[in-house]
């Protein structure tokens, strides 16, 4: 399974994102391309610990669904919600956005996983570094695919 602790995945995926332009449409969703970076920024930071997300109810009656969406082979459906604590509120700068993203991503790599936080996973509770990694491949994979990339 794909996890951004891998160099050569990590630098496909940062190739993809440099490809992003504040002009690309999203094939699904509402996003616009700078308010998909700073979902994913606020992502990160809930993964780094910099952010504290509360336990998902979805999480909680639905731990085996959700284990197989959020790590298993297949990538993630259109259209899943994302907690509003994740949905960035004003107009961002999508070139300050991207720089940001690109560097939270390349921490993966060079970090490994002393870059995540130690605080369980909203929906699946304590995961390790490894799963945290494919889920964070697997999140910006999904947004990547959503704009055509």
């Amino acid at each position: 399974m794909q996890n951004l602790f891998d160099t050569a995945v990590n630098r496909e995926i940062i190739r993809r994102l440099e490809a992003l332009t504040p002009l690309s449409t999203a094939g699904w969703g509402r996003m616009n391309a700078a308010e998909m970076l700073v979902h994913l920024e606020l992502s990160m930071k809930a993964n780094f610990g910099e952010i504290k997300l509360n336990k998902s109810l979805f999480g909680i009656f639905f731990k085996g669904i959700s284990r197989r969406i959020l790590l298993g082979e297949k990538p993630f459906p259109r259209r899943l919600p994302a907690p509003k604590r994740l949905l960035g509120a004003a107009a961002p700068d999508f070139a300050a956005e991207k720089i940001k993203v690109v560097s939270m991503i390349r921490s993966y790599a060079e970090q490994g996983a002393s870059v995540l936080g130690q605080y369980p996973h909203n929906i699946l509770g304590k995961i390790s570094p490894e799963e945290s990694a494919v889920i964070a491949y697997k999140h910006i994979d999904h947004h990547l695919r959503q704009f055509g990339l």
